[in-house]
């Protein structure tokens, strides 16, 4: 079945989970979540109670936030992680989860590509002795979707048809990819994707090759170049980085709340790097 003419439609990040380890910090992630969750109950979502590893709260639309003593864990998920992840990445001390996505409109049913996909990635695997584990997992509609990797690793990849999940007619040629981060490699993507001048074309870039190196061809509009791994030694870009978020990140944090977001970044040095709309001093 060839697809190598299918259209993308869209591609950006689907999912992001955003935690504070002190009050003061999940304070200011408290104030920030609260006019969200209100926005997704003005649009007609529906409050529930809400709990994950400790933390107890409330979920509304695509947004999901709880609390553990003095820790907060906010989850944004789809249109509205689109729209807010970088706000959450801001907002939150780590990034424990980022979920990328491509969409292609392949013209017809998807469904026999993902077993297409899944031979290419065996075959892959086997090639270089079975070091990737790859599988198919069927949804009781009938649905198949392919996982690249496993759900506790620090990356993995799936592939599916959106038509039976979102029960849409005009998804039914709808395919998916998606590349889900974790731990200290969630907050090093959700860094460099803050800081890309050319967000979508670094997603795509990174989703491209993530499942092209474990088999699984996706149309690319340009050679792509990424890195997935981890090193054990911390580069020194790494270390200064490290030492901003721990010690320099709170009064950034507190300057910006006061109004002063402007005057921080000239002084920092960052006015040619970042675009800072006007804000009220409090």
């Amino acid at each position: 079945m060839d697809w190598t003419t299918a259209r993308l439609c869209e591609g950006g990040v689907d999912w992001a989970t955003g935690v504070t380890l002190e009050l003061k910090a999940s304070t200011a992630l408290m104030n920030w979540t609260r006019k969200i969750y209100k926005r997704e109950l003005r649009a007609g979502g529906i409050e529930k109670s809400w709990g994950c590893s400790g933390f107890t709260g409330f979920k509304c639309g695509e947004i999901e936030f709880g609390r553990r003593d003095d820790e907060l864990m906010v989850r944004v998920m789809s249109e509205l992680a689109l729209k807010e992840w970088a706000s959450l990445y801001v907002w939150a001390d780590r990034i424990t989860r980022i979920d990328l996505q491509l969409t292609f409109d392949v013209g017809c049913d998807p469904q026999p590509l993902i077993w297409s996909f899944f031979h290419d990635a065996s075959r892959r695997s086997r090639e270089k002795g079975g070091v990737t584990k790859n599988n198919v997992i069927l949804g009781s509609d009938g649905s198949a979707t392919l996982y690249c990797g496993t759900r506790w690793s620090n990356v993995f990849g799936r592939a599916y048809a959106r038509g039976p999940k979102t029960k849409r007619p005009e998804d039914r040629s709808m395919l998916r990819f998606e590349v889900q981060y974790n731990k200290r490699l969630a907050m090093r993507v959700a860094r460099q994707l803050a800081f890309s001048r050319t967000k979508d074309d670094w997603i795509h870039a990174r989703v491209v090759q993530f499942f092209g190196r474990r088999g699984v061809f996706i149309p690319a509009r340009f050679d792509v170049s990424v890195n997935d791994s981890l090193s054990r030694n911390r580069s020194d870009c790494d270390k200064r980085l490290l030492w901003l978020e721990k010690s320099v990140r709170p009064s950034c944090v507190m300057l910006a709340e006061r109004g002063l977001l402007k005057q921080l970044v000239a002084n920092l040095g960052l006015s040619n790097y970042v675009d800072v709309k006007p804000t009220k001093r409090k």
